[in-house]
């Protein structure tokens, strides 16, 4: 969870790959999108223009 606060403090767009950890804290700034592996994290970020190329 720390890597997403300090990817929203840097004004990056986040995904979480929440593997059953639970609700994502109230008193954190929410990821950009939850996702439950890494293939639909990769997914999100190609969609967004992460992808280089």
């Amino acid at each position: 969870m720390k890597d997403v606060e300090g990817g929203r403090d840097a004004g990056l767009r986040t995904v979480w790959i929440d593997r059953g950890a639970g609700a994502w804290p109230a008193r954190l700034a929410a990821p950009d999108h939850v996702v439950t592996d890494a293939r639909r994290a990769v997914e999100v970020i190609m969609a967004e223009g992460g992808g280089a190329g």
